[in-house]
């Protein structure tokens, strides 16, 4: 049943808290106790231009000054404040590659920067939905497509002007331990979410056809996990931000608000379901991928979520449990053990 009033209208979700990213950055980098521990220059190089490409082909008209890259790591994941209740609150981190693991893995020394806290749709929103619909209940599709839009929404708002002019040209900052001037290039790494997150951020289906946020291998040929075939299709099947990819969904949103289509007509489906796209457009694609930004690879792998807290580990100790019972072959957990660790080659003299 059509609604009766179809097309789309706007609604505003009010507070949202948030910090400039280039002020939070501009901060540390102005930051004397922050910058003694800054690692600027890489240890080793990994990348050599190719016999076309000048090293200075992006430098900026003029300027010689020292060239530096601020390396960003995003971490968000919501929280339920409360064991009774669905109060939560969804923080959203910046931690900066620049300082070493060792000091990130002190919590004592805060080196995480509280970005923003990121909004859900308020229950009024559903008012608002059945008042312009006059039906009795709003459909799950709509409500998660709506949850995304919001989503990226406040993405858009956090790749501001001010950081787009960074990414591309840097920012001239001062140092605070030698006070020369060196201008420092923000690029974004990684961002680490639970899956749920992440096929937000990635603007894929939860559980779709090819779940992974990385690659396109599909579904039904997951349980060939860790085999040789299984690491070159990751190669091959790899998700890229492409025009082609992008073309795919702004094809599908002009489906949704000009010709008024349901978000899980037919005609979606058939656009977008082969490779588990959604009819949203990414912020960090429409913002960055005009500068060679492809947003899949940052989504790293989330070891507390995934493996510490997450279904693999629970297969895991089931595993453990099945070589330990008395029906499995003596020695079977030790076997196991002699899979992962390596023999040592030779002796060690303990002097």
């Amino acid at each position: 049943m059509r609604s009766a009033k179809p097309g789309s209208y706007p609604f505003t979700v009010p507070n949202f808290n948030y910090r400039p990213l280039m002020s939070v950055i501009q901060s540390r980098l102005r930051d004397l106790s922050s910058m003694k521990h800054f690692h600027l220059l890489p240890y080793e190089l990994r990348w050599q231009a190719g016999p076309d490409n000048a090293d200075d082909v992006d430098l900026e008209s003029g300027c010689s000054l020292p060239r530096h890259v601020v390396t960003l790591m995003f971490a968000s994941d919501a929280t339920m404040l409360a064991s009774f209740g669905n109060t939560k609150l969804w923080p959203l981190y910046l931690f900066f590659s620049n300082d070493s693991k060792y000091r990130h893995g002190k919590p004592s020394l805060k080196l995480g920067e509280e970005i923003a806290y990121l909004l859900k749709l308020p229950d009024s929103f559903k008012d608002f939905v059945l008042d312009r619909s006059k039906k009795n209940n709003m459909s799950q599709p709509l409500h998660t497509h709506c949850e995304r839009e919001i989503f990226h929404k406040q993405w858009r708002t956090l790749l501001d002007d001010d950081f787009l002019t960074a990414y591309e040209h840097g920012i001239v900052v001062e140092s605070p331990l030698d006070k020369k001037k060196r201008r420092f290039f923000p690029q974004i790494f990684t961002y680490t979410a639970d899956y749920p997150e992440k096929v937000t951020i990635a603007c894929i289906r939860n559980l779709g056809k090819c779940p992974c946020p990385r690659c396109l291998i599909p579904l039904v040929d997951i349980h060939n996990l860790g085999l040789v075939n299984d690491h070159k299709h990751r190669t091959t099947w790899k998700r890229v931000d492409s025009q082609s990819h992008r073309k795919k969904v702004s094809t599908a949103r002009k489906l949704i608000y000009t010709d008024n289509k349901s978000i899980n007509s037919s005609f979606m489906e058939a656009k977008l379901q082969p490779q588990s796209l959604v009819p949203t457009k990414n912020a960090f694609s429409d913002r960055l991928s005009q500068h060679g930004f492809d947003l899949f690879p940052m989504l790293v792998v989330d070891i507390m979520h995934e493996v510490e807290l997450g279904v693999w580990k629970n297969i895991f100790i089931h595993t453990l449990h099945i070589l330990e019972s008395p029906s499995s072959t003596t020695g079977a957990i030790h076997m196991l053990d002699s899979r992962y660790v390596p023999e040592l080659v030779g002796s060690i003299t303990c002097d």
